[in-house]
């Protein structure tokens, strides 16, 4: 009779917990947040305590009030928000079709887009912890794949030597990848970019955040495949990552202080899907469907449909 109790004990348990997971990783899910005025966003942008969003004619939104509410009446082609923090608000930088820069400032109730000197294809924004004259680390990346990094104290360009196709800030740390695929990292005490041997695979996209540097190595065919790599800061190398979902390939991941978050679809159907990896970087499905997604440092995971609506990612 005692073995039977605990059998069945056992038994209860084990349902009991089913039932827990299940309700918990239902309760954790994407829900689609209000644009006022009904706009469909192309981007959207999270940092340490801000997050903004770009519509389909290029008008930059804010989220305030548990709604996207429009900013400013300027058409840009890219927006980069980040580096806030207890001490310091985010910084949000912008490029428009002509490649001019600007960066925003509140104005009272209204929002200014500055225009800032030189030309850029491409804009990062993140946290500073070199020196005085980087609050923020603002790189930027023009169309002779030229690196600049802005000076505060000189509120001007610094030049930096080599040239990358695109570039990412996290975590105190800069990476980037050329046009002939081949990753760097910027090292501080050198400052320049070191190469990171990959073999054979090429680095399509890098991201770095809190938990990590993450890095996909893409085939393109009639779908795209992609490989994930983890950084090993010990063996200062990069190894493929085991832990995704059977059955998925994922397609694009993102990282911040907000944790990585991965894109993918399931092998057959082709029907997307959200990866969610936790601190042992072990992925698992998250319910929903975005085409892109935005790991802020503070400000939340966010994410757009197909149809050009925001979402948040919520918990209970």
């Amino acid at each position: 009779m005692k073995n039977q109790t605990v059998r069945i004990s056992i038994v209860v348990l084990a349902s009991v917990l089913t039932i827990a997971l299940s309700t918990s990783a239902l309760a954790q899910s994407f829900k689609q947040i209000p644009v006022k005025g009904g706009a469909k966003m192309m981007q959207i942008a999270s940092g340490g305590h801000s997050v903004w969003a770009l519509a389909t004619n290029g008008q930059p939104y804010i989220y305030q009030n548990n709604q996207f509410v429009l900013a400013n009446s300027r058409s840009l082609s890219q927006i980069a928000v980040g580096g806030g923090n207890v001490r310091q608000a985010d910084t949000v930088w912008a490029l428009d079709s002509a490649t001019n820069i600007y960066r925003a400032s509140k104005n009272g109730t209204s929002w200014v887009f500055k225009q800032m000197p030189g030309n850029l294809d491409f804009i990062a924004v993140g946290i500073g912890y070199d020196d005085n004259c980087h609050p923020y680390e603002v790189w930027g990346i023009n169309s002779a794949s030229l690196i600049y990094r802005f000076n505060f104290c000189i509120h001007n360009w610094e030049n930096i030597p080599g040239s990358l196709r695109t570039l990412v800030i996290g975590n105190g740390d800069i990476w980037g990848i050329n046009s002939s695929d081949q990753l760097y990292r910027f090292d501080f005490d050198t400052f320049g970019f070191t190469g990171y041997d990959l073999g054979a695979s090429p680095a399509t996209s890098v991201t770095a955040g809190a938990n990590g540097v993450w890095l996909l190595s893409c085939t393109f065919g009639k779908f795209e495949v992609c490989q994930p790599y983890q950084y090993n800061p010990g063996m200062q190398m990069f190894g493929e990552l085991q832990t995704i979902p059977e059955g998925l390939v994922i397609v694009d991941i993102q990282a911040g202080g907000d944790g990585a978050w991965g894109l993918g679809y399931h092998v057959g159907s082709h029907t997307g899907a959200i990866i969610r990896f936790d601190s042992e970087s072990i992925g698992y499905q998250v319910p929903g469907t975005l085409v892109s997604i935005s790991v802020g440092d503070g400000g939340g995971v966010w994410g757009l449909d197909g149809a050009g609506q925001p979402y948040s990612f919520t918990t209970p």
